[in-house]
């Protein structure tokens, strides 16, 4: 797949998939697509530290078992001979629960666990995530700016 985005012909034999002479045109200006892996199994974290640019473990809500998630994958990577910070970590949080403050301390939570992108749920109700009482467009926007207004400083 990266050769495709890089290379104006790619020809490839593997052992399920054959290409030939096949290409992009044009080809993207940074010639490199970003592999994130969602998922929380030992299978996907070990295909996170060999191909990914980065994990998407929404599922976690801040607190420890994030913790050991997040260290997992850095000795994993470690293991493989992979730098830990070359990896990337978005997970999900959400507004449609908690008050400004607490919006601010669950960010002050996921950088200090070394996340690097967060994803702003308005729509989820499930786990640790809330849907917002809205349903509108307008409805959405309002709680995302709410949302920014309370945080952005700390991004």
């Amino acid at each position: 797949m990266q050769a495709l985005w890089a290379e104006p012909h790619v020809t490839f034999a593997g052992k399920y998939h054959t290409i030939e002479d096949a290409g992009i045109n044009p080809l993207p200006t940074r010639r490199r697509v970003p592999i994130w892996f969602g998922g929380h199994a030992d299978v996907t974290m070990g295909r996170v530290v060999k191909w990914g640019d980065g994990w998407m473990p929404l599922n976690y809500a801040p607190g420890d078992d994030a913790i050991a998630a997040f260290d997992k994958l850095r000795a994993m990577a470690e293991a493989a001979g992979r730098d830990p910070a070359s990896i990337g970590i978005d997970t999900r949080t959400t507004v449609g629960i908690g008050s400004e403050a607490e919006w601010r301390e669950t960010v002050r939570f996921w950088k200090s666990c070394g996340v690097t992108h967060l994803t702003l749920g308005t729509y989820s109700g499930r786990g640790h995530l809330r849907r917002i009482d809205g349903r509108t467009l307008a409805d959405h926007l309002t709680a995302i700016k709410r949302y920014w207004n309370a945080v952005a400083d700390l991004l």
